[in-house]
């Protein structure tokens, strides 16, 4: 069983790292907030800003290159975490958050303060705990990183739409507009999912064992299961929510060494919507359309190579793809319990 140390650490000096796009536009003025109650509290922050993925990755590299820090905070979105996990997964550096994008999920699953004040004193109190990511590679040895949810299905057709609508449209109401669109125009593929040391999610009900039997067949001794169908939704979850609190995953754990796994069937647009709130609220027991998994490591094919992918709400690798968990390979800075 891999440790998961948490506990109370030394925060004296940490590079802050801005996207001052983030919120439409607020993330500035939340670090500038951020920035003073950390001096008030005897924290020197180091500030650097930057709006795209390649930069923030660039622009970390080089604050962390002196090893002056004992902490990244990042003020901005699960977009910006997502730049900084490419760096700091598996070294032992702790993120810190200043809640600043358009949904926040990464906060939500760590009930982090979305005041900046609070935010602020929640990285001066050096509460760190030690949480599971998930790794996404393709087959030309590419890998990249992914804290919250990663999705192949209309929910990566929605984020790419939401990305899409700009500032024209404020914050986690963009995800559930371009949603709508989704599922009332579905884009649907055949997905070919191979799944290692796969279970159901715990507390099952005995109508969703009955569903996943019925679809799949029960899960061999081996733990190795095979989907091969069309497939609308397909969300692996290291934490529990998207698009803003949406419980694609709800009973995702960090610690648990392995990710969830939702998978919503090809069915007719009307029944999604009649279910869509229940979906989305995480109640998924009694949606007949949806199976939940549990697993270490998937490989995932289709033959329609360029669909999207996202993780944290930003553009991954192209199919076909590997996904795992990585235990213990992430830490953030967290209220303490």
């Amino acid at each position: 069983m891999p440790d998961y140390p948490i506990g109370h650490e030394s925060i004296s000096t940490v590079a802050l790292l801005t996207n001052p796009r983030s919120g439409t536009g607020s993330a500035c003025y939340a670090a500038a907030r951020a920035t003073a109650q950390l001096e008030r509290r005897g924290v020197t922050a180091v500030s650097f800003t930057s709006s795209t993925p390649e930069d923030n990755t660039r622009v970390m590299r080089q604050a962390l290159a002196d090893d002056n820090f004992e902490a990244v905070i990042v003020c901005g979105g699960d977009g910006l975490i997502n730049s900084v996990l490419q760096i700091t997964a598996e070294t032992g550096m702790p993120i810190g958050i200043i809640p600043a994008g358009s949904g926040n999920d990464t906060a939500r699953q760590f009930s982090i303060p979305f005041d900046p004040v609070q935010a602020a004193d929640c990285i001066a109190d050096g509460f760190v705990t030690t949480t599971d990511l998930g790794l996404v590679s393709d087959d030309n040895g590419h890998q990249m990183w992914f804290g919250t949810l990663l999705g192949c299905g209309i929910d990566a057709y929605a984020t790419q739409l939401a990305e899409s609508l700009g500032h024209r449209v404020s914050g986690r109401y963009k995800f559930s507009l371009a949603s709508v669109r989704q599922l009332l125009k579905p884009t649907i593929h055949r997905f070919t999912i191979e799944l290692e040391d796969t279970s159901l999610v715990p507390y099952s009900t005995p109508g969703q064992v009955q569903r996943a039997a019925a679809r799949d067949g029960r899960i061999p001794d081996s733990g190795n299961l095979t989907l091969d169908r069309r497939i609308s939704i397909v969300t692996f979850g290291n934490t529990r929510s998207y698009g803003g609190g949406r419980l694609a995953c709800p009973k995702a754990d960090v610690k648990d060494g392995r990710l969830d796994l939702t998978i919503c069937e090809n069915v007719h647009p009307l029944r999604y919507a009649r279910h869509y709130r229940n979906f989305l609220a995480g109640h998924h027991e009694n949606i007949p359309f949806v199976t939940n998994y549990r697993c270490r490591k998937a490989r995932i094919t289709c033959p329609e190579m360029t669909i999207p992918v996202y993780g944290d709400g930003e553009p991954m690798l192209t199919m076909p793809l590997t996904v795992e968990a990585v235990s213990a390979a992430g830490r953030y800075i967290v209220p303490a319990p």
